[in-house]
């Protein structure tokens, strides 16, 4: 998640999680773009 002037960007999402997932988990209204990259470990 990356803070920017306009709000919270999801930015990537880790293997086997949803943005569903990350939405219903996280406090604060999200701004997901209609790409998003996957985590790399």
């Amino acid at each position: 998640i990356e803070k920017t002037a306009e709000g919270l960007v999801l930015k990537e999402l880790a293997p086997g999680v949803t943005v569903e997932d990350v939405v219903a988990n996280t406090g604060a209204e999200l701004i997901v773009p209609e790409q998003i990259g996957s985590m790399e470990y």
